[in-house]
């Protein structure tokens, strides 16, 4: 088998357009860890994950001492949004679209690929109850069409009180927009009801009540951000009744319900507390723990990472740290923030591991993903170096 990969890199390696990484402790996730090995990539795409061998004809990197892992997936964030991420004027506004505000040359974008970040699911903020069509793109790219992975991945919701909060009753005089509803929890919980009640009726030519209705036929998932034990309870009733297709996020407390989300097949985008209090609610008591994830995890709930503290943050592999810290292993933690972040997007079949035939997406580092000390040196989109090495042109 050894004598036949060897055979099958060398005359891949024959081509001029082929890059090889060698010499390097290679993370696939998809497989075991190749302690000594190489990625062989060609067009774009991975051609071929192996234990070392001599490559006489091709464009070597070696790699000694380093590491290389699939491409970081923040699958919950606002990198690239031109100006707020909310549509403050209304509470319901399924027909915003996050593509329209996504711009290339976002520093966010940048500091997310040198953080190792090589895709994201962009979406709407979470002062809306239906704040928009979220989007998932590469995070490199002259045009939003090139970044462009799925322009419309997922309808984006908030359950809980984030949505009410700095609204007030319109009685009297309405000095600002914020005279609006809801008002509380509750008020939140109906009006994302209302607002699919109302498309089920028939969307004639309102966009937003298409955008609901696709959803309502299960044609477009709904990423529902809650925290609290019984918001997530309310997002769940919502969806049975709706028969709606949902994947949390935020979801500090679901470990509490971990048999629940077993049961109704609910993934989960976590994002860790590491301070011990949840980031979506201000003053609010929850009943947050370092070992949610791990918690999750081994109850069975498909769980991925989001990156730590706020959504603009570089906390992707710091995650990954504090994932093993509440204790998760490391290939867990690994696997939470690349494989299980494309399974839940539903764009593992292009990324999220090294395989041959996906997408060249990868992160060179200087050490295991886990530890605290580890940079990434050199970050790797379809192909091109866009962070440490010579960027392609």
């Amino acid at each position: 088998m050894m004598a036949l990969a060897a055979a099958l890199l060398t005359s891949l390696c024959a081509q001029d357009d082929q890059i090889v990484l060698t010499n390097a402790k290679i993370l696939s996730v998809s497989g075991e860890p190749i302690a000594k090995g190489a990625v062989v990539v060609r067009g774009g795409k991975i051609v071929a994950v192996a234990d070392n061998v001599v490559f006489p004809e091709a464009k070597v990197i070696d790699l000694s001492g380093k590491v290389i892992i699939p491409g970081l997936i923040d699958a919950g964030c606002m990198l690239g949004v031109a100006g707020p991420a909310n549509e403050d004027g209304e509470e319901v506004a399924p027909q915003v679209r996050i593509v329209d505000s996504l711009d290339p040359r976002s520093p966010d974008l940048a500091r997310a690929r040198q953080s190792g970040v090589t895709a994201a699911f962009v979406e709407p903020g979470n002062r809306g109850v239906i704040g928009g069509v979220a989007s998932i793109v590469r995070t490199s790219g002259p045009s939003r069409a090139a970044m462009m992975v799925r322009e419309s991945a997922a309808l984006k919701a908030v359950i809980g009180p984030t949505p009410a909060q700095g609204n007030f009753s319109p009685r009297g005089s309405a000095p600002s927009f914020f005279a609006r509803r809801p008002t509380t929890r509750m008020g939140v919980a109906w009006e994302l009801r209302k607002a699919f009640f109302d498309a089920g009726r028939g969307a004639g030519d309102d966009p937003g009540k298409a955008v609901l209705a696709q959803a309502l036929a299960g044609k477009l998932p709904v990423r529902i951000a809650a925290s609290r034990i019984t918001d997530l309870e309310t997002a769940m009733q919502i969806a049975d009744e709706l028969g709606l297709t949902i994947v949390f996020e935020e979801a500090q407390e679901a470990y509490k319900r971990a048999d629940l989300l077993v049961k109704k097949n609910i993934p989960v985008l976590l994002r860790l507390s590491v301070n011990g209090t949840a980031p979506m609610y201000f003053g609010e008591q929850n009943e947050v723990r370092l070992d949610a994830f791990s918690l999750l995890i081994k109850a069975g709930v498909k769980t991925a990472l989001l990156s730590t503290g706020d959504p603009r943050s570089e906390g992707m592999l710091p995650a990954v740290s504090f994932a093993v810290r509440g204790g998760a292993s490391p290939a867990e933690a690994l696997r939470a923030v690349t494989l299980t972040p494309a399974e839940i997007l539903g764009v593992a079949d292009r990324m999220g591991s090294l395989e041959a035939g996906k997408d060249a997406n990868l992160v060179v580092l200087s050490g295991e993903p886990h530890d605290v000390t580890t940079r990434v040196e050199k970050v790797m989109i379809d192909g091109r170096w866009v962070f440490g090495e010579k960027t392609d042109k």
